[in-house]
């Protein structure tokens, strides 16, 4: 509720004036709510106590806590005491000359605030990552390791993460420097590795998602410069020694 209350207020003082006559045109008698304003000055004290109340005291207060919105505040400050100034001495001049002025100040800032995050957007690297597309490729590679028996296509990992195959593509050749196709195959490979200390070539194949066991040979071979069987030799050769 709390973050609302600015807006809840603002537009409780625009209806007041756009519902409310215009005072210097109608005698005391006329105004509809003579039973309880009896006439305009008191309206004008109304008006300066709710812009002390709305504006000034809140923007006094942040001054005390934060100099980060030095200008901010005291432009509102300018504002608040031109509105009130000019209720209190009937200077027009002075109400509408500190409105404008202080529009002028918010211009800048909204400007200033506008140009900061777009150089921050233009100046930011493309490899820095976000906590967001971590948990991305997180959970890519968690996917790919949970189901390496599975026929891994990448609409089929996209899909089951929620999210689109550029990006996927994209975030992952970017984290890990590998495709994520690469990373099935090491992922697989390194599986194999343990597997063979304790089965055949043929059987540790089909368990780390291979269909056709000369294939996963082929690929073994590459990735580790020798046969799944020279491999399984060198394994219990070292076991023994």
């Amino acid at each position: 509720m709390t973050k609302y209350s600015p807006f809840l207020l603002g537009a409780t003082w625009c209806s007041i004036f756009v519902l409310a006559p215009p005072l210097d045109s109608i005698t005391p008698n006329e105004l509809p709510w003579q039973n309880v304003l009896f006439n305009p000055q008191q309206v004008y004290w109304f008006q300066v106590a709710w812009v002390c109340v709305v504006v000034l005291i809140p923007c006094l207060y942040l001054l005390t806590k934060t100099r980060k919105s030095l200008l901010l505040c005291l432009a509102t400050i300018w504002l608040s005491l031109c509105m009130a100034l000019g209720i209190i001495f009937n200077q027009w001049s002075w109400y509408y000359g500190g409105a404008s002025l202080t529009v002028f100040f918010w211009v800048y800032f909204v400007f200033s605030d506008l140009t900061t995050a777009r150089n921050s957007l233009i100046t930011k690297s493309p490899f820095q990552t976000t906590d967001t597309e971590h948990i991305v490729v997180s959970k890519i590679k968690h996917y790919i390791q949970d189901n390496l028996t599975a026929d891994l296509t990448l609409d089929l990992i996209c899909q089951q993460i929620g999210v689109s195959r550029t990006r996927a593509v994209q975030l992952f050749k970017q984290q890990t420097k590998l495709t994520i196709n690469q990373y099935i195959t090491n992922t697989r490979i390194d599986r194999a590795k343990h597997l063979l200390v304790s089965q055949n070539a043929t059987q540790t194949a089909y368990d780390v998602g291979f269909n056709n066991p000369a294939y996963f040979s082929t690929v073994f071979k590459k990735q580790t410069g020798c046969s799944p069987k020279v491999f399984q030799q060198k394994l219990k050769a070292t076991i023994q020694t």
